[in-house]
């Protein structure tokens, strides 16, 4: 009896061991849906991808510095943060002057129906930001901006601990690499 017990309790350990050690690796409510961290990367192949390179002060905050390829030639180059209250705040030089504007690009504790827009400027990069679909490890964001003639609109979905939902071959988040 006492060795059938002695079992037990090993297995219940090794179970309690098991299940414990996963709970990290599991994606939670205080995983980002947007890792920034310098070293993680978003590839499709070697002629498409994103970067996380190094970080810059941009009046007074910190950004994390992305480095895009797109097809080869083209090349950009991107400053990110995450806020306090968990917004993806992009900081968007513009070419024809010295100045930078701020875009709220996503409110990762937006719910399904919630709207804002990227910049409170008067500006014709202004897009108008719906949460159209929103689980505990996924987040869907329809962007869409118009003119006088038309509306245009596309979708971005983050995954919880992964970044942006893509057609990414291999991703690297926080020292651990997948592969598609």
């Amino acid at each position: 009896m006492k060795k059938l017990l002695l079992r037990v309790s090993v297995l219940v350990h090794a179970v309690l061991l098991y299940s414990s050690c996963n709970k990290d690796a599991t994606p939670n409510s205080h995983t980002p849906y947007f890792p920034l961290q310098i070293g993680n990367y978003w590839q499709s192949n070697e002629k498409n991808y994103i970067k996380v390179i190094g970080k810059k002060k941009i009046a007074g905050n910190e950004f994390y510095v992305l480095a895009a390829r797109i097809g080869g030639d083209s090349r950009d180059t991107m400053y990110y943060r995450i806020d306090d209250k968990l917004n993806l705040i992009q900081a968007h030089f513009r070419k024809q002057t010295p100045t930078v504007i701020f875009l709220t690009k996503a409110k990762f504790n937006a719910q399904i129906g919630d709207m804002f827009y990227t910049t409170s400027m008067d500006d014709p990069a202004n897009e108008l930001v719906e949460v159209v679909e929103k689980s505990e490890d996924k987040i869907k964001f329809k962007y869409s901006r118009s003119n006088s003639e038309h509306t245009t609109s596309y979708f971005v979905e983050y995954k919880r601990g992964l970044g942006v939902v893509d057609n990414f071959k291999q991703i690297r988040v926080n020292g651990s690499l997948y592969t598609f």
